[in-house]
């Protein structure tokens, strides 16, 4: 017996698999993956811990362009593109802004003197800044920005209390700078 429509029901099925939304980090690329935030208001990269001036929070826009992971129930890695144009500020603004944050929590954590620490993290590629935070309760984190284009920033880390980090940050920096190429610059 023929059945006419399973023809059609497979092209729906490519179809919907070819159409699915960009990501910039695919959960696929890591194991044990317990929660997903794929392009949500909590797609926010991690890796800053106390220093929140670090946050790429502050600079997200809607539509969000991000991931965050949570992997086996603690650590998390994540991926945020930011696109300071709408503010008049172009890539070279949102790094020097990142950049200026991170001398600001250097000083912080001087002067607290408190078990807060903040490193630059160095050898992560031409135009990468990167650095290393602890806070008092040892959760770590790496973070790393960097341009895509003249006008957007990509944002990276991850953040563990554990002895292993969930991922090496210039390995997840590569694995988003793929997925941002999914997401085309805005126009205007």
């Amino acid at each position: 017996m023929r059945r006419p429509w399973l023809p059609l029901v497979g092209v729906v099925a490519l179809v919907s698999a070819c159409s699915s939304s960009p990501v910039v980090l695919s959960e696929d690329d890591f194991d044990d993956v317990t929660i997903v935030e794929q392009n949500t208001e909590y797609a926010i990269a991690p890796g800053w811990t106390w220093c929140r001036q670090l946050s790429p929070l502050d600079l997200m826009e809607e539509p969000v362009q991000g991931t965050w992971l949570e992997i086996g129930g603690g650590p998390a890695v994540g991926a945020t593109i930011l696109d300071g144009s709408s503010g008049g500020e172009d890539a070279d603004d949102l790094l020097e802004a990142f950049r200026s944050a991170a001398d600001q929590c250097v000083l912080s954590a001087r002067s607290i003197g408190t078990g807060r620490s903040i490193e630059p993290v160095e050898g992560l590629g031409t135009g990468v800044s990167g650095w290393r935070t602890e806070d008092r309760d040892g959760n770590r984190g790496e973070f790393a920005v960097l341009p895509l284009d003249d006008r957007r920033v990509l944002a990276v880390g991850f953040t563990t209390d554990r002895e292993e980090p969930p991922a090496d940050l210039a390995g997840l920096i590569e694995l988003a700078k793929q997925g941002a190429e999914q997401f085309p610059p805005a126009r205007g």
